[in-house]
């Protein structure tokens, strides 16, 4: 076995998360990309992004089962949803900087995620610690 050292992203990765079945690796950073990358030959597939802005800092990702769906957690409070191929089917505004985020892991009904943040406070509103479980309706 011969390890590679890849350079995919500009800033510090905040998380790294293979896939179920171990064929693909996802990563996330600090650079607001999400890539995802194969786990064989370490060959970058794609990578994402959200539609309209550039994200913020990304703190964490996963995967279903099924590699169908992936979910990101960004430090701008949105949780973004996407098909394996890069569509983005979903963004929900969680508010705070969203530091965790995990699909249930319930095999063919993986239509929660778990989500976490830190105490924040802006110039609006004070955004306590919370731990929050949404609902996830993937697209007919």
């Amino acid at each position: 076995m011969k390890p590679y050292l890849l350079h995919i992203h500009d800033r510090p990765l905040t998380m790294v998360k293979f896939s179920y079945d171990g064929d693909f690796f996802l990563t996330c950073a600090k650079d607001g990309d999400t890539c995802l990358m194969r786990s064989d030959n370490c060959e970058r597939v794609g990578t994402y992004h959200p539609v309209g802005d550039k994200a913020g800092a990304v703190f964490a990702v996963d995967i279903t089962m099924d590699s169908m769906y992936v979910v990101t957690a960004t430090a701008d409070g949105k949780l973004i949803f996407y098909t394996l191929e890069g569509e983005q089917v979903q963004s929900l505004n969680h508010g705070g900087i969203l530091k965790y985020v995990e699909f249930n892991q319930k095999p063919g009904e993986q239509n929660m995620v778990v989500t976490c943040n830190d105490k924040f406070k802006s110039s609006a509103e004070l955004v306590p610690n919370r731990i929050m479980v949404w609902q996830f309706q993937p697209p007919k």
